[in-house]
């Protein structure tokens, strides 16, 4: 990997994890609702919490990083 793709991504993981960190709690249940389909909970827990931050992150991180090819 060149210096230069290093930076790029480098700046792309930096961009990514600056905008999950803005996000409310709130705004990651939406958007992780979202990518489910609109899968809906009525109640909250840890489990749930953390899956849905993973989605959105995922999500986010997909969106930045070029895919393999």
């Amino acid at each position: 990997m060149t210096t230069t793709a290093r930076q790029e991504l480098r700046d792309a993981l930096e961009q990514v994890v600056r905008r999950f960190r803005s996000m409310t709690a709130q705004e990651i249940k939406v958007l992780s609702q979202q990518l489910a389909g609109g899968t809906r909970t009525r109640r909250s827990n840890p489990l749930l919490d953390s899956l849905a931050r993973g989605r959105v992150l995922k999500h986010l991180a997909e969106a930045a990083l070029p895919g393999p090819g």
